[in-house]
């Protein structure tokens, strides 16, 4: 079981909708979660910002979360959009 202890969590806002906002899993982060305030707000997330942000990523329906699964040995930007004005929510453990 982990160290619950060891919980953290880094916020993002998301002002304009559909567009790429940069959320950083710091090295040590375990089993991270993103997900976004707004539960009936659609989300997508990719390692590439240059793509189309309405259209374009992985999408994750309202109330969903994308999981990395395992450590970061090194830090790791991924990019959020949504379909409303929100804020992004990066959940992990580091023990």
């Amino acid at each position: 079981m982990g160290d619950f202890s060891a919980y953290r969590q880094s916020r993002t806002t998301i002002v304009a909708i559909n567009t790429w906002v940069a959320v950083v899993i710091p090295t040590g982060a375990r089993n991270a979660l993103i997900m976004l305030e707004d539960s009936t707000a659609v989300m997508r997330v990719s390692q590439d910002n240059a793509i189309a942000a309405a259209s374009q990523g992985a999408v994750v329906a309202a109330g969903g979360n994308y999981t990395f699964e395992g450590a970061a040995v090194d830090s790791v930007t991924v990019y959020v959009a949504s379909d409303k004005a929100t804020v992004a929510v990066c959940q992990y453990t580091t023990a």
